[in-house]
């Protein structure tokens, strides 16, 4: 799910509207909240020079991959420590990777956040509200 998130962020962050489109399409995209298909969608439909970000869908990649290294949930094997099978921690996700790709995507997001303008007002015009 984790890899499946970095890559929707990706193309979100991209506004590469033909991977979003085939990310939603993924069997996988039925296990997202609402919040984040609607923004997924909506990235889709704007422009590619839009300054939209997707502040659910990393709000939710941030979630998940928090969830997956709090470690949790119960014991598989349901007795002691060590006792679940060898494959069960075979599977488990390599923590430096996800806290790699969690960098990456920060400093995605850093980037985008450099990038913004700020427009200088019109002069005698002042910005405190009366």
């Amino acid at each position: 799910m984790l890899a499946y998130l970095e890559e929707l962020c990706t193309a979100l962050l991209a506004h590469d509207a033909i991977a979003i489109h085939r990310l939603l399409a993924h069997p996988l995209a039925r296990s997202l909240p609402r919040q984040v298909r609607d923004e997924a969608i909506a990235i889709s439909r704007a422009s590619p020079s839009s300054l939209r970000a997707p502040i659910q869908t990393l709000r939710f990649y941030h979630q998940t991959l928090q969830l997956g290294e709090s470690g949790a949930g119960p014991d598989p094997a349901g007795g002691e420590p060590g006792e679940a099978d060898a494959e069960s921690h075979m599977a488990a996700p390599d923590v430096d990777q996800l806290r790699s790709q969690t960098d990456e995507v920060s400093n995605i997001v850093r980037e985008a956040h450099r990038s913004q303008i700020e427009l200088p007002l019109a002069p005698g015009k002042s910005c405190v509200a009366a």
